[in-house]
């Protein structure tokens, strides 16, 4: 039950949309304003819209799995 309530909230964390809004953000500011390489463009790229579903849905899934 715990893992369904996990990956429903998941699910509904909105990955894509954190993708398709965050990356471009991210990929312009940083060629523009910092100058960082190319690896580090992605890495940043891929790693702030992870963190921001992940931490979604751990909150959805705490919601989900309280007792009450």
């Amino acid at each position: 039950m715990r893992f369904q309530a996990l990956n429903q909230g998941l699910d509904r964390a909105g990955t894509v949309r954190y993708a398709l809004i965050a990356t471009p953000v991210i990929v312009g500011s940083t060629w523009i304003v910092w100058g960082m390489d190319f690896v580090t463009v992605v890495l940043l790229a891929v790693a702030i819209p992870a963190h921001l579903a992940v931490r979604e849905g751990l909150i959805r899934y705490r919601r989900l799995t309280e007792p009450g």
